[in-house]
């Protein structure tokens, strides 16, 4: 799931079984070069749109990014 909130982008990822997941994200249009991982003291780069995230079974996990303002 994707949200966005005062130039925030909000990214929800969850693992809906009891294994470990490589989870790969693709947003072509984003300029960005990092994702914080919340609650978790992490960033993850940004590469030409796209990033990846290892987590545990049933994990859930909030991204979020900050945008340019317009």
């Amino acid at each position: 799931m994707v949200k966005a909130r005062n130039n925030t982008l909000y990214i929800f990822a969850v693992s809906m079984q009891n294994t470990d997941v490589q989870a790969a994200f693709n947003l072509p249009d984003l300029k960005a070069t990092t994702a914080s991982v919340a609650g978790e003291n992490r960033a993850i780069a940004i590469v030409n749109g796209k990033f990846l995230d290892s987590f545990g079974g049933y994990g859930v996990h909030r991204y979020e990014i900050k945008l340019a303002d317009k």
